[in-house]
């Protein structure tokens, strides 16, 4: 038995310090690519291994305990391109200077919906969201509601589940009776009785952005809009006249289609979808 435990207790303090030996440490830092400020806060991630880091105020990161091979790194900042480096680590310490294109600058968001003028989004009263196009393209969903659970306070029933052809959409403790507006490109798709509308024909793909006032809206949209008011704006089309056909299955044997067809002012004067 002696004997046993002193084979481990030697085996073991060989392996142990050749781990040691075989990890590896990555180190950089992150600066803009023209002034070459380092750039504090900057946030990168090693995709294979799910770890993920910050910039120190020189703009300065440290990953450790690495093993040698492959890797892809993801890093983002505020005002500048997303980069993603692919890097293989051989040598027992690594070193890179990230260089970060900085971003056109951003107009600030305006929106219509809150007062049927444009205003800035910070200077109107009340809770008011908006959600852009870059953020709609990553929801992996197939149903435009499904958008709308991500906001706070703003909830969607589907009683059926994915078998709904319609759902409802409160907000603020109302039920869906007492009001919340639904607008298509600002034209009211529920009424006041019953407040559901059948989100199947609004494909998320086709949103430019989803404008959302959370409060009272009466006002100005009439008792419907008592609960708040959410204003779907759809993408303009280019083209004269452009379509599209897609197909789409599902769990539980479901299969779906969805065709969309539209034109831009050319046809006598008016958009046609």
């Amino acid at each position: 038995m002696r004997f046993k435990n002193l084979f481990f207790t030697v085996v073991l303090s060989l392996i142990i310090p050749s781990i040691a030996i075989a990890q590896s440490i990555l180190n950089g830092t992150i600066v803009d690519s023209e002034t070459k400020e380092p750039l504090a806060g900057a946030n990168i991630v090693i995709k294979e291994l799910n770890r993920g880091i910050a910039t120190n105020n020189k703009g300065q990161f440290r990953f450790g305990n690495l093993e040698k091979g492959d890797y892809t790194l993801h890093i983002t900042y505020i005002g500048y391109h997303d980069q993603k480096l692919n890097i293989n680590i051989t040598d027992k310490e690594t070193f890179l200077e990230i260089k970060m294109v900085s971003t056109s600058i951003e107009m600030e968001k305006v929106m219509i919906t809150a007062t049927r003028t444009e205003r800035k989004i910070e200077d109107l009263p009340g809770q008011n969201e908006i959600i852009e196009k870059e953020e709609i393209e990553e929801f992996p969903t197939t149903n435009s509601d499904d958008i709308l659970q991500s906001i706070a306070n703003i909830n969607v029933n589907r009683s059926w589940g994915i078998f709904s052809k319609n759902a409802s959409v409160t907000m603020r403790g109302l039920d869906a009776a007492q009001g919340v507006l639904i607008l298509y490109n600002g034209v009211p798709l529920n009424k006041t009785a019953g407040g559901s509308i059948n989100w199947h024909m609004i494909s998320p793909d086709r949103i430019e952005r989803i404008e959302v006032i959370k409060g009272p809206s009466s006002a100005l949209y009439g008792n419907n809009a008592m609960g708040g008011v959410i204003n779907i704006i759809t993408k303009k089309s280019e083209q004269k006249l452009a379509g599209d056909v897609r197909t789409f299955g599902g769990s539980y044997s479901t299969l779906g289609g969805k065709f969309n067809l539209e034109g831009n002012e050319d046809i006598k004067d008016n958009n046609f979808y």
